[in-house]
Order: C-alpha cells, then structure tokens, then sequence
C-alpha cells in the first residue's frame, strides 16, 4: 500500500506528462528610451550691480525620428513638436519652454522688484 503522499505525487507526474508544452510567446520589439537631455533657458537678466544674480528654469528634452518631446524633471512627457529641416532641437526646446514659462504665473513680471532711478523723483 502506498501513503497519500506517494499517490499525490504519482497524480501529479502524470499531470504534468499529459499536457503539451506551450511554446512561449515572443517579446513585443520595444524602441529604447531616447536620451533625455538638459540645457537651460533664462528667465530673467542678471543686474549685478543691485546684487540680482537673474533666473533661468531647466529645460529637459529628447529628440526621436524628427520629433521633439518635451519632459519634466521627473522624464514623464508633456508635449511633442515636429522638427522642420535644419532646426536646431536644443533652441526649439528653449523657446517651447520659454513660451511654457510665460504662460505660468511665475512667467508674470506683477511681483517683480521695482527699481527707481537715485534722482529723488519719481
């Protein structure tokens, strides 16, 4: 007499016999992430005489078959753009970006520093 052990593992010899196996399936061809790339744009001029040192926001781009991605800091995409012949993607992506941070509050000069002239009059 065998124990229930032997017959479970008899039960499942013969299951695994029984079944054909299933080819797998190939892998989907995937693009590789393009490169992400960094450069800067500046938002306001230094004034160095006043002690303003200026401001630039980072600009995070990728360049894939003619086509221009924008990212955020994060490289979760937030919008594309068709390059034309010749244009150069680094300058595109500083005016998207530019444009982009006009468009914000922050592109909004209302709290900027007001700078009256030494002559005592307004």
């Amino acid at each position: 007499m065998t124990s229930w052990l032997d017959a479970m593992m008899q039960r499942a010899t013969e299951s695994l016999r029984d079944h054909p196996e299933v080819p797998a399936r190939p892998r989907a061809l995937t693009t590789p992430k393009p490169e992400i790339k960094h450069c800067w744009v500046q938002t306001r001029r230094p004034d160095y005489e006043r002690g303003d040192e200026g401001n630039v926001e980072p600009v995070y781009y990728s360049v894939s078959d003619g086509v221009l991605s924008m990212h955020d800091e994060k490289g979760r995409s937030t919008g594309q753009q068709a390059l034309a012949d010749g244009e150069d993607p680094r300058l595109v992506a500083m005016r998207l970006r530019w444009e982009a941070w006009q468009r914000t509050n922050a592109g909004s000069d209302f709290n900027r520093p007001l700078v009256y002239s030494k002559s005592g009059m307004a």
